[in-house]
């Protein structure tokens, strides 16, 4: 009860990114399936979370210690940590920088504890009031929910069978991020060449996030933060027209279901988001701007694959808020080389990649999500009455 407290003080809110307002949620359905027998795509849910970490440092551009040798990464000073408040449970005082899988570990610990059986059978009714409502016919559902960290994130997963299949599984990535309120050089300089008009109530501030690099992935006792541009690409992303926005979804998705299987782990989404942000630079592209207009949005698709060929050939991609970062540093040549080959193939069938039957399938599992939202928040509303009413009476509910 105490850890339980303790973390609700020391975070001051949530907010969704990337997987519901970048596309990757949509674009994630068109993965390679190997897991759901008779579906087309693929029924795996990923969302994305950011959680603000509530903490004021003390001297904010003195606290945080960049590593020579690695743009980007940075050390957070454990005597910039208030006295007050629970922090100390997140943290050990006598080691000099403060290390992310203290907070991780606390999290999925909480996880992994006595209240995941409590959410199996909350999630299990939900769903069983969601197919007795809908009229889905099943023989039983059961529901297994468990926590891990990944170098990033802590990852709550929620597995779900009906009639003994696997019917969906669906992640939830909480990320956690500090608020810093100060502009590091890699922020200024970002400023002075960007071309996007990125207003200065964003930019005053920087995020600083429990990420450490691929390198130290498994050191357990690594003090190694990450700088995060996280609000700065959700204010540009939001800003795109509604045609610029579809082009991101179709590349997106075509880029996760034919080349995305090459290497799940190195092959990640956010070589997609850097070969937009730099190539949306361009006014010229404005032209496009008719999400009616066919022709030109396959064009512009066209012209994003053609760059990221060129990235895969050159065997470099600048990291849009940090150019010295190579974002395709991990392709060795065979990874590379087998890239371009798949890239070339999209290029030559662009249209056809996504096939219609699933795109009506992915349409079709978006519907049945809004119904499963729709009816999660009825559900939430009876459990909250049946929770006010006398023992007596609930027992006839």
């Amino acid at each position: 009860m105490g850890t339980s407290k303790s973390l609700s003080d020391i975070y001051e809110g949530a907010s969704l990114t990337g997987s519901l307002n970048q596309g990757t949620f949509i674009a994630s359905l068109f993965e390679e399936n190997l897991k759901y027998k008779g579906s087309l795509i693929n029924r795996d849910i990923d969302i994305d979370c950011l959680i603000n970490v509530r903490l004021d440092l003390k001297k904010k551009q003195k606290c945080l210690r960049e590593i020579k040798g690695k743009p980007g990464y940075v050390q957070l000073l454990t005597r910039c940590i208030p006295d007050k408040g629970n922090w100390f449970l997140f943290i050990e005082k006598a080691n000099k920088y403060i290390q992310p899988v203290m907070l991780k570990s606390k999290v999925k610990d909480k996880l992994n504890g006595e209240e995941s059986n409590t959410r199996e059978r909350a999630v299990q009714a939900l769903f069983l009031y969601h197919f007795l409502k809908r009229g889905i016919i099943f023989k039983s559902i059961n529901v297994k929910v468990s926590g891990k960290t990944s170098k990033a994130t802590v990852k709550h997963i929620f597995q779900i069978q009906k009639d003994e299949k696997l019917y969906m599984n669906a992640e939830f990535d909480y990320a956690f991020m500090i608020k810093v309120f100060y502009r590091p050089r890699v922020v200024l300089k970002f400023l002075t060449r960007t071309q996007y008009n990125v207003s200065r109530e964003i930019s005053e501030y920087i995020h600083v996030l429990a990420k450490t690099s691929h390198e130290q992935k498994h050191n357990i006792d690594t003090t190694e933060w990450t700088y995060s541009f996280s609000h700065i690409e959700n204010f540009i992303l939001k800003s795109f027209s509604d045609a610029k926005k579809l082009v991101y979804v179709i590349f997106k998705s075509i880029f996760k279901k034919s080349l995305k299987f090459l290497d799940e782990e190195i092959i990640t989404s956010y070589i997609v988001k850097t070969i937009v942000l730099w190539r949306f630079e361009d006014v010229n592209l404005d032209n496009f701007d008719d999400w009616l207009n066919d022709t030109k949005i396959w064009e512009a698709i066209d012209i994003l694959f053609r760059d990221l060929l060129v990235a895969i050939e050159r065997g470099f991609l600048k990291h849009y808020f940090i150019p010295e970062i190579n974002v395709l540093k991990r392709f060795d040549k065979s990874l590379r080389d087998n890239c371009q080959k798949r890239i070339k193939n999209i290029r030559s069938n662009l249209k056809t990649i996504l096939l219609i039957s699933e795109i009506s399938e992915a349409r079709n599992i978006l519907e049945e999500l809004l119904l499963l939202l729709y009816d999660g928040r009825t559900y939430l509303t009876l459990e909250a009455f049946v929770e006010i009413l006398e023992d007596p009476l609930r027992h006839f509910l």
